[in-house]
């Protein structure tokens, strides 16, 4: 069933076989997981590990590395990298969006692999990005677009990849 959790001091660990999981102000680390349904928090303090095997997974305000991963649905994090960790978000069928400040140190691989027909379908999907970095590069032997970012001289690294769908990178809006 559904599992809806207000604000932590500590970490939670939650796990559902059928549901949504939804978390509020967590003050140390995450990790929700559930077979079926959508995972949502709203600021965790700690590392983030959110999985489903279908659903959308929002991730907002994360001060710690991020693994995500769901099989078929959107992936949308706010990631403050401070430089030591490394995330994952994966998703097999689904857009990802990660939102970072504008002072934020990373390096981003990105990359969509694109199942079906290759010539027909690479130029409907892209990578963008609001930082510099590099054009999506198109890899014909792996049906693969890939772009790379090193954000304000590089950092913490951050992999990003789906599966027919597009990748959003985009700057925080500073209060």
């Amino acid at each position: 069933g559904e599992i809806r959790i207000g604000d932590i001091s500590g970490s939670a660990d939650v796990t559902t076989y059928g549901g949504d999981i939804e978390l509020g102000n967590i003050g140390g680390s995450v990790k929700m997981e559930t077979y079926g349904g959508n995972l949502s928090l709203k600021s965790a303090n700690g590392d983030v590990e959110a999985s489903t095997y279908g659903g959308d997974i929002e991730l907002r305000n994360v001060k710690g590395s991020v693994r995500a991963k769901t099989n078929a649905g959107n992936i949308l994090a706010e990631l403050f990298p401070s430089g030591k960790n490394r995330s994952v978000l994966k998703t097999s069928n689904g857009e990802v969006t990660i939102y970072l400040p504008e002072t934020a140190k990373a390096d981003i691989e990105a990359s969509i692999r694109v199942r079906g027909w290759w010539r027909e379908m690479k130029d409907e999907f892209q990578i963008k990005s609001d930082f510099p970095g590099s054009a999506n590069k198109y890899d014909d032997n792996q049906k693969e677009i890939i772009s790379n970012y090193s954000i304000n001289g590089g950092g913490e690294k951050i992999i990003i990849s789906t599966f027919n769908s597009n990748i959003k990178i985009k700057k925080m809006r500073s209060n």
